[in-house]
């Protein structure tokens, strides 16, 4: 808001103008994309990614991703190579 020289509420408003979202749903979509292609289409252990996208710990990272992506990021993983 403050780079583009507008309120708060004026940010959020010309986002969702924008985007069709909202700041923060759009940054949780983004975060889940960029998991979801991490497990996809990287190598990088899962033990890495869950730390790189802020996760204290894979036992909460294994919870999240099952929550909404609906499959453990090893099931995501898996998946990648069938």
């Amino acid at each position: 808001a403050e780079a583009n020289n507008a309120s708060l509420s004026g940010f959020h408003h010309r986002f969702k103008q924008i985007m069709g979202t909202t700041p923060l749903r759009w940054k949780n979509e983004e975060r889940l994309r960029l998991i979801y292609f991490d497990l996809q289409m990287t190598n990088k252990p899962l033990k890495y990614i869950s730390e790189e996208h802020g996760f204290q710990s894979l036992s909460y990272f294994n919870k999240f991703c099952k929550k909404k992506l609906g499959k453990t990021p090893g099931q995501i993983r898996n998946e990648a190579y069938q």
